[in-house]
C-alpha cells in the first residue's frame, strides 16, 4: 500500500498527525480513534462488549465488528496493540495521568 510508505517516511507523531489531518476529514478521523479505543478496551478484556458500548457511546454492532477484526487475519489491530503494550511510560507521566482522571477529565494515553 503506497500510503504506509508516506506514512513510514513521516519522522514525528505530530508530521503523521498533520498528515493524517489532510487526507482524513474529521468524521473520519473520530471514527478510526472510536474504533482503536475499542480495540484497547477489548485487548483487556475487563468489559463486555455493551459496557464497552455505552463507555465509548457507540453501537454494539461497531464494537462487534472491531472485535471481529481483533481476531481477524491480518492481525494489525493486535500487531499494534502488542507493541502499546511494550512501551514503558514513566513512572510520573503515570502519576500525572491519574491526577488528571481523578479530575474527572477522560483521555487514554497511546
Amino acid at each position: 500500500m503506497k500510503l504506509t510508505k508516506a506514512i513510514l517516511g513521516l519522522k514525528s507523531t505530530m508530521e503523521i498527525e498533520n498528515f493524517l489531518k489532510d487526507i482524513l476529514t474529521p468524521n473520519e478521523i473520530n471514527a478510526i480513534e472510536e474504533r482503536w479505543a475499542i480495540a484497547k478496551l477489548l485487548y483487556k478484556k475487563e468489559l463486555t462488549y455493551r459496557e464497552i458500548a455505552t463507555e465509548l457511546g457507540t453501537s454494539t454492532a461497531t464494537v462487534t465488528r472491531v472485535g471481529r477484526y481483533l481476531q481477524g487475519e491480518n492481525n494489525g489491530y493486535l500487531t499494534a496493540l502488542k507493541k502499546i503494550k511494550k512501551i514503558k511510560i514513566p513512572y510520573s507521566l503515570k502519576l500525572l495521568y491519574e491526577e488528571i482522571n481523578a479530575l474527572g477529565i477522560s483521555f487514554t494515553l497511546l
